[in-house]
């Protein structure tokens, strides 16, 4: 059950960035802007989304599709794939298209992300690495990365300018691409 304690107010600095040796500079007070996603069981792939000890939100994915759902307090969202094989990857909320994103490549773990008029490159650190980043315009502005080793735990550490329901859509992408990795371990293995 969400905690209806949602959402956490806090004072909010937005930082900007002129460069990437300013990324740890803000003027203002420090923003924490990192979720946790922990599985709801070992073997499940529904993640509770996690801020400051506070439950705020549920993502699902669906049995037999690249689809899924997020569940905040005070709205559900839709996630899912155009086609079965190729498509753009869609965040709706009430029939309405909030963000998608599109993957350039199959042979990379990237994806393009839209939203607001503005693209977002969502893309592996490396190819040994089941990290995340998130770039704007060339510059790494946030990540999404497994907690501990051989576990399904991310921190999401996204800017808070972006609106939640659109750095757990990147969450879901980033989680999809975790979750075709684990089932072709299982069919391979």
């Amino acid at each position: 059950m969400l905690n209806p304690g949602w959402p956490v107010k806090r004072k909010l600095c937005l930082p900007s960035y002129d460069t990437e040796a300013d990324m740890g500079k803000t003027t203002g007070e420090k923003l924490d802007m990192t979720l946790v996603a922990k599985p709801k069981a070992w073997w499940s792939w529904t993640f509770r989304v996690v801020d400051n000890g506070n439950e705020i939100g549920e993502i699902s994915f669906a049995c037999m599709r690249e689809a899924g759902t997020l569940e905040l307090l005070d709205s559900t969202y839709r996630f899912y794939r155009e086609g079965a094989f190729r498509g753009l990857f869609i965040m709706e909320k009430n029939g309405a298209v909030v963000a998608h994103a599109d993957k350039p490549s199959a042979l990379h773990r990237s994806f393009n992300v839209y939203h607001a008029g503005r693209t977002y490159a969502l893309e592996a650190e490396s190819a040994f690495r089941r990290k995340f980043v998130l770039r704007d315009s060339g510059l790494t502005i946030g990540s999404i990365a497994p907690q501990r080793a051989c576990y399904r735990d991310a921190q999401i550490d996204l800017p808070i300018a972006l609106p939640l329901p659109v750095r757990l859509f990147m969450l879901w992408l980033t989680l999809l691409l975790w979750k075709r990795e684990a089932d072709s371990a299982v069919v391979v293995g």
